[in-house]
């Protein structure tokens, strides 16, 4: 989509502002005057963007290249409307901003603030943190910060703050302003009387701070995107040539004139790196979202930095238009030594736009104080000794490799609490299978079974056919229709923060179909067991992929993972040391859930063992048929009950912004992306080809195996009980069994996948050979004992370790999306399979109910040749990351 961007230019000063923009209506100070507004920088923006093919709307139909006026839109309602009305689409705030701010508060633009997208700070923040006194007073209140000591005086304690005052030189200046102006070093008393005594005149708060005598550098903080989740620095830019202990203002001096990057050999000094990732928690601290620059000094020479000026809006010019080769902003400098020109930059910012109903809802992240905060104290002695400093013995890259960011985004609010992963651990217990996926498919081929003709035949779908081939039809209809809804629901999953809501539907349906069984018991209903059946597989399907996709965000969410984040950042681990941290978390979650969940569902299968015994289901086919159906009902009222804690403690954290598109357009965008880019993912895409292929395998093989073994065992509720006891057990045994030794060995989990398919081989070669012989090949009872307990060792861990897998390969933030899919792909599998194992069988002169393991075992040769010697992990996370950045670039295109 094409972007129409519109700037707003303002000078900051109050006459200017009075005729334009009303200004704030609090008591705090205004900003200080600059003759030339901001219409220089937005010249440079506006030619800039043109330069690199954005659709930009000028003031003026054909300004000038070589003057300033006639780029910029004011910041007004009517000039601000004017240019919505021609076509702008994305507002590139290159203004101060307010909370009265038309941006704000235009009633006109209420309509279409979901629509219009806006590049700066949120008025409310830059209201509250565009004032020095302000932050600097939060930022020591917090602590953790080193910081100058300072006074913010009104003319009520002015005097009573200067008597206190005993060691000079010191710096008086604006709370609000921009560049050097009215910064002036005063070395008396009676200088610094003189000094602030003038700023009164323009404002009723001024700032006394220590003066700082060291090298001096300012640090751009860039906000996170998709591609970079994280508040990262650019490299330092050194300041120097300083006049009177001041840098100069860059309209008196251009900073190209006294400025550069910080090299290679500064940047091993400590000072940099901890005042670089103090930066970075400002930014994070105060919510931003656009670049904010942080000016930062030494105490003296040999000393760290201190910080000391925030910038909410820092200057934007640029070396773009003929004539100003030298007017590069220190943000441009900096972004110039990563390897960003102007434009470049420019575009980054403008890729992280956000939507004016997001832009007006953002407040600050930090409370407000009133102004009658501001009649302080000292804020903090001029004993550097005694200063709040941040100990950091964090390393970062050079300023050539750029600087580590973690990529994982921490917020304290969304941290992952072990009430909140015992919960999710809970919910897997209630939906182990046991009613929808176990019970319910016995209880359906058991009402066939009795309903069925002489030889075995009922009419379904136009055709008389056997039970084996309409239960393996009736799969293929349940899991085409779970494609429909995966491709809907998928889509949009990972927008907002509604996800939770789609596992509660989900469930409540699930749970609706289990007790539904109660009135499915006798065998003339047998159709509307086919019913239920298939919608119940529908929904034990969904709500576990749903489930399953939230572990990713959980365990990237942990404190193990943030403390981690915090290693990479300081240079202490590497970035594989990280992802291997990543893919454990994520491993231990996944198979602690799968282990808890096969303890819990031994406990529910002993009481079904004595419900059996009460139903007393030896005694006719009509017991039996009423127990199936009662301990259906029976496992989903057990199911509602453990889901309970999970609804309640999971932390609704955001996904995806759907910006610049509204949700709808923006899921079916993500899809139609996702599908048409996946060959850019090529080693998702061949683990996608894997995963269909031996999912395909596995699914049909336990259908196949679970119709033949309820065929040796008749169906026998109790002996079917104890059978899945065995299994279960056996999984229990079998996962914390994988887990512990890649724990142990600490093996990648490519390597636990690849061990699980060889067992999926060894289970359809066992299979195969019954073909030939009945004296094995899941032909007796004592080897549907042996396959229990064969597959609950092996093989369950399968389900497991897949979505594990899944998440190796699915780029962060798309874990619903991806999931979804992944689930589509293994739906057609398991649509396809059963089909084509229904024909083998059908086609088969003597209805040999084994042959489709001739086709089973050769497809699961085939999948692990192509996942054991074409799947790249590594790799794949290099893919991901391009991906997502290629993703930012198209969306805004």
């Amino acid at each position: 989509m094409a972007k129409h961007v519109l700037e707003t230019d303002m000078a900051p000063s109050f006459e200017k502002l009075s005729s334009g923009s009303p200004g704030s209506s609090s008591s705090r100070a205004v900003s200080s005057n600059r003759s030339a507004g901001y219409q220089d920088s937005g010249a440079d923006i506006a030619y800039t963007l043109k330069q690199k093919g954005v659709r930009v709307i000028t003031r003026s139909s054909s300004p000038q290249v070589s003057v300033h006026e006639g780029w910029a839109f004011p910041d007004t309602e009517e000039g601000i409307y004017s240019a919505v009305q021609q076509g702008a689409t994305h507002l590139w705030a290159n203004t101060i901003l307010f909370s009265s701010h038309p941006l704000q508060t235009m009633d006109k633009l209420a309509p279409l603030a979901t629509d219009i997208y806006v590049v700066g700070q949120p008025p409310g923040l830059v209201e509250n943190f565009d004032d020095k006194g302000y932050l600097n007073n939060k930022l020591r209140e917090i602590g953790g910060y080193t910081l100058p000591s300072s006074w913010t005086v009104t003319l009520k304690n002015f005097n009573r703050v200067l008597q206190q005052i005993d060691t000079y030189p010191v710096v008086g200046k604006p709370v609000r302003g921009r560049g050097s102006h009215g910064v002036k070093v005063c070395h008396d008393p009676v200088q610094l009387r003189q000094h602030v005594e003038a700023l009164f005149n323009e404002s009723p708060f001024v700032m006394i701070e220590e003066f700082l005598a060291g090298q001096e550098a300012t640090i751009t903080v860039m906000p996170p995107t998709p591609a970079r989740p994280q508040y990262w620095s650019m490299a330092p830019v050194v300041r120097f040539n300083h006049e009177s202990g001041i840098a100069p203002y860059n309209a008196t001096v251009a900073v190209t004139a006294n400025s550069r990057v910080a090299t290679g050999e500064e940047m091993n000094d400590h000072a940099y790196k901890n005042a670089m990732r103090q930066c970075e928690a400002v930014a994070r601290l105060i919510g931003a979202t656009a670049p904010i620059r942080v000016d930062v000094r030494r105490f003296k020479e040999d000393s760290g930095f201190a910080l000391f000026d925030i910038n909410m809006k820092p200057n934007m010019t640029g070396p773009s238009r003929p004539g100003r080769e030298d007017q590069a902003s220190l943000t441009a400098i900096a972004a110039a030594a990563m390897g960003w020109d102007y434009g470049t930059l420019l575009q980054n910012m403008l890729w992280g736009a956000q939507s004016l109903s997001a832009f007006r809802n953002d407040g600050p992240g930090l409370p407000v104080l009133a102004a009658a905060d501001y009649d302080v104290e000292a804020t903090g002695s001029l004993d550097h000794d005694k200063k709040d400093t941040l100990d950091m013995s964090q390393a970062a890259d050079n300023v050539e490799e750029d600087s580590v960011v973690a990529p994982d985004q921490f917020d304290e609010k969304y941290q992952t609490t072990k009430k909140e992963i015992w919960a999710y651990y809970a919910y897997y217990i209630g939906n182990n299978g046991l009613s929808l996926f176990n019970f319910a498919p016995t209880a359906f081929q058991n009402l066939l079974s009795q309903a069925a003709d002489s030889n075995g035949l009922l009419m379904f779908a136009g055709k008389m056919r056997s039970i084996n081939s309409i239960v393996l039809l009736s799969n293929g209809i349940s899991f085409a229709i779970q494609i429909v809804v995966f491709l809907i629901i998928g889509s949009f999953a990972d927008f907002g923060q509604w996800r939770p809501n789609i596992l509660i539907a989900l469930s409540i349906i699930a749970w609706a179909i289990g007790f539904g069984w109660l009135g499915v018991h006798d065998p003339s209903k047998w159709e509307a067991a086919t019913g239920l059946y298939i919608i119940g597989l529908i929904a034990y399907q969904t709500t576990l992929t749903f489930w399953t996709a939230a572990f990713p965000g959980l365990a990237r969410n942990t404190a193990e993972m943030k403390h981690k984040a915090e290693e990479l950042v300081a240079g202490t681990i590497t970035r594989d040391d990280y992802d291997f941290a990543d893919t454990m978390k994520r491993s231990q979650l996944s198979n602690v859930a799968f282990y808890v969940q096969s303890v819990g569902e031994i406990f529910i299968l002993a009481i079904i063992v004595g419900i059996m015994f009460g139903v007393n289901v030896n005694e006719s086919t009509a017991n039996n048929n009423w127990g199936l159906s009662v301990l259906i009902a029976f496992v989903s009222g057990v199911w509602l009950l453990v889901a309970m804690p999970w609804f309640i403690l999971e932390k609704r954290r955001p996904g995806q912004d759907p910006a610049p598109r509204n949700i709808i357009l923006a899921g079916i965008w993500q899809l139609y992306n996702a599908a048409t880019q996946i060959l850019r993912l090529r080693q998702s895409f061949i683990y996608l080809i894997g995963y269909f292929l031996l999912g395909d395998s596995l699914n049909t093989t336990v259908t196949v195996i679970a119709t033949l073994q309820n065929s040796i065992v008749a169906y026998n509720t109790l002996q079917l009980t104890y059978l899945l006891i065995v299994g279960i057990a056996a999984q229990a045994v079998g996962i914390y069994a994988f887990w512990f030794i890649q724990q142990r060995y600490n093996l990648g989990t490519k390597t636990m996948f690849n061990t699980i398919a060889v067992a999926i081989i060894l289970l359809d070669g066992w299979g195969m050979i019954g073909i030939w012989t009945q004296r094995f090949g899941f032909h007796n009872e004592w080897e549907v004992w042996v396959y229990q307990a064969f597959y609950g060792l092996f093989v369950c861990p399968w389900y497991s370790y897949s979505q594990i897998m899944i998440s190796e390969v699915t780029p962060r933030g798309k874990e619903f999306l991806f999931f979804s899919l992944f689930s589509i792909i293994g739906k057609t599998s398991s649509f396809i399979g059963p089909i084509v194992s229904s024909a083998i069988i059908d086609a088969s002169p003597s209805g040999n109910n084994s042959m489709p393991f001739y086709f089973l075992f050769g497809l699961s040769l085939l999948s692990f040749g192509l996942l054991l010697f074409f799947v790249d992990l590594k790799k794949s996370r290099k893919e991901q990351e391009v991906f997502l950045e290629e993703e930012k670039r198209r969306l805004n295109k």
